[in-house]
C-alpha cells in the first residue's frame, strides 16, 4: 500500500523529490533517519528539536565528568564504586543516545545557560528521555509479558468492534506510537495491512526504527529503587523479537496537524495518548475522525486522568464518549483494566495502572478539514499589536532582574556580607533583611541545581 502522505496546513498531496517531500508553496519536509518529518513548521521543529539534543547531550557529559571529580576527591571506596559504576552506566547510554540521534545532526546555536533562560523548548511539552523506560520496556526481553497484555487487550476490542482476520488487508495508524512495539506488533499480526507508528519524539521513533531494521541497541535499564543500591542501573540489548516487519512505517508529526489525506485509516490506535497531549480532548477527537474511515474503528487504551488548570477540561470518560459522539463517532465498546507497568525484575518498585479502553466507530458526518488550532493570545498571534502590561510581567520581570543582579555580583572575590550590602543599597532594604534574602536566595539556588534534574 501506498502512505497516504499530505501537507499537514493544506491537506494537499506532497510528494517525494530526491531526499525529501515537497509541498504546496515550496515547503519543504525533510527525512530524518529514513524517517519523513512532517510538521507543519518543519524547519522551526527541526531546529528546536537539534537544540534539544545538543543540549541533552552536554548535560550528560558534564554529569560524566562531574562524576569523574566525585570518585577522586571521596575517601570511601565502596562510594567510589558506585559512583563509578554509575559513571560506566551512563558512558554506555551517552554514547547510545549519540548514535540514535545522529541523523538529528544536533547543533548548538546558542549556550545552555541562554537556552534555559529563555526557556528555550518546543511547544509541544515532550522531552527527549521523558519516555526512555518505555523504551526500554518496549524492547528489552524483560517486558514481554506487559507487551503482551497491552496488545491482547487491544485486539480484543478491535474484535469486539469489527471482527477482522490476520489476511486481512487495511490501514492502520497508531498514534503516539513512542517506541512503537504495539505498532510492531500489530504489523506482524496483520501481514498485509499498512501500519503506521506516529510520533513527535525523535529519539523515541529512531530507536524503533533502528530495532525493526534489524539492528541491536545497547542501553541501559535506570531503576527507579534498585533492589540492589550499590547497582543503580543495568546494560540491556534491545531487539525485535521477530523478524522485521516490512508493513511498518514511521513518521514524525503532531497529532494536531496529522498529514495524511482524509478518510485514510480503517483502524486508529491511541495507547497512552489522550490525557498527555495538551489541548482539549475535542481537539484530538476532531483530528483523529478525520483521517479515519467511514465505519473505521479508534481504540485508545491508557490512562484517563487530565490535569488541565482549567477544572472544565479535566472529563470523565462519560463526558468524552459524549464529546466523540458530537464529533463523528459512535461509542462501541468501553472497558477498565489493572496491567502491570515498568515491572523490572531489577527493580524493587511495583506499579500497576488501571488503563481505560474504548472503542469507537466512525460515522459517515463528514469532517474534511484540518480542525483550525491556534491556542496562543491575541498579541502573540498577530506581533504587530502591543503587548499588555499585565501584572505577572511587572513581577517577572523585578524577580529576574533581581536574580541577574544577585549573580552578576559573584566574581570570586565578594563575600555574602559585601553582595548583601549592594542588594541593600539597590533595593532599600535593611542590611539584616538583604542579607536574609541573600542567604536565602543561593542556599535555594544550589539546592534546586543538587537535587533536581536539570
Amino acid at each position: 500500500m501506498k502512505l497516504p502522505l499530505a501537507c499537514p496546513s493544506t491537506l494537499q498531496t506532497i510528494k517525494l523529490i530526491g531526499h525529501e517531500f515537497s509541498g504546496a508553496g515550496g515547503v519543504s519536509y525533510p527525512i530524518v533517519g529514513g524517517i519523513p518529518w512532517l510538521f507543519p513548521d518543519p524547519k522551526l521543529t527541526l531546529s528546536d528539536w537539534r537544540g534539544r539534543c545538543q543540549l541533552l547531550l552536554e548535560q550528560l557529559e558534564i554529569e560524566i565528568s562531574n562524576l569523574k571529580v566525585a570518585i577522586k576527591e571521596t575517601p570511601s571506596d565502596l562510594t567510589r564504586q558506585r559512583l563509578e559504576t554509575t559513571r560506566q552506566l551512563r558512558i554506555r547510554n551517552l554514547e547510545m543516545l549519540k548514535r540514535i540521534l545522529e541523523p538529528l545532526k544536533p547543533s548548538l546555536k546558542m549556550n545552555a545557560a541562554t537556552k534555559k533562560a529563555i526557556g528555550y523548548r518546543l511547544p509541544l511539552r515532550q522531552g527527549l528521555l521523558g519516555y526512555f523506560p518505555n523504551l526500554i520496556r518496549d524492547w528489552s526481553g524483560s517486558f514481554e509479558s506487559e507487551n503482551k497484555i497491552l496488545f491482547e487487550a487491544t485486539l480484543e476490542i478491535l474484535q469486539k468492534t469489527k471482527p477482522v482476520r490476520a489476511e486481512n488487508e487495511f490501514r492502520i495508524l497508531v498514534l503516539g506510537a513512542g517506541a512503537s512495539r504495539l505498532a510492531y506488533d500489530f504489523a506482524h499480526k496483520f501481514p498485509k495491512s499498512m501500519v503506521v507508528a506516529y510520533d513527535l519524539n525523535p529519539m523515541l521513533l529512531l530507536a524503533a526504527k533502528t530495532i525493526n531494521d534489524g539492528k541491536k541497541v545497547q542501553a541501559v535499564e535506570a531503576s527507579m529503587s534498585a533492589k540492589d543500591s550499590a547497582t543503580p542501573g543495568r546494560n540491556v540489548e534491545l531487539s525485535a523479537p521477530g523478524a522485521l516487519a516490512s508493513n511498518l512505517h514511521f513518521i514524525f508529526g503532531d497529532v494536531y496537524a496529522l498529514p495524511f489525506s482524509s478518510s485514510t485509516f480503517d483502524v486508529v490506535l491511541t495507547p497512552w495518548l489522550v490525557d498527555i497531549v495538551p489541548r482539549r480532548f475535542e481537539e484530538l477527537v476532531r483530528s483523529v475522525a478525520r483521517v479515519t474511515s467511514e465505519s473505521g474503528v479508534w481504540i485508545n487504551s491508557g490512562s484517563w486522568h487530565f490535569s488541565f488548570a482549567d477544572e472544565t477540561d479535566n472529563i470523565s470518560l462519560p463526558e468524552g464518549i459524549e464529546i466523540a459522539q458530537q464529533n463523528g463517532w459512535k461509542s462501541r465498546a468501553s472497558s477498565q483494566l489493572e496491567v502491570p507497568y515498568l515491572q523490572s525484575s531489577f527493580d524493587s518498585h511495583r506499579r500497576f495502572e488501571t488503563i481505560t479502553q474504548f472503542s469507537m466507530e466512525r460515522t459517515a458526518q463528514p469532517i474534511t478539514s484540518q480542525p483550525t488550532i491556534d491556542d496562543r493570545v491575541d498579541w502573540i498571534r498577530n506581533p504587530s499589536l502591543p503587548v499588555p502590561a499585565a501584572a505577572i510581567f511587572t513581577e517577572g520581570s523585578t524577580t529576574h532582574a533581581v536574580m541577574a543582579l544577585v549573580l552578576s555580583l559573584v566574581d570570586g572575590q565578594r563575600t555574602l556580607q559585601d553582595i548583601a550590602t549592594i542588594v541593600s543599597a539597590e533595593n532599600g532594604l535593611p542590611h539584616e533583611e538583604a542579607l536574609e534574602a541573600v542567604l536565602s536566595f543561593f542556599d535555594r539556588f544550589i539546592k534546586d541545581r543538587h537535587f533536581r534534574a536539570t
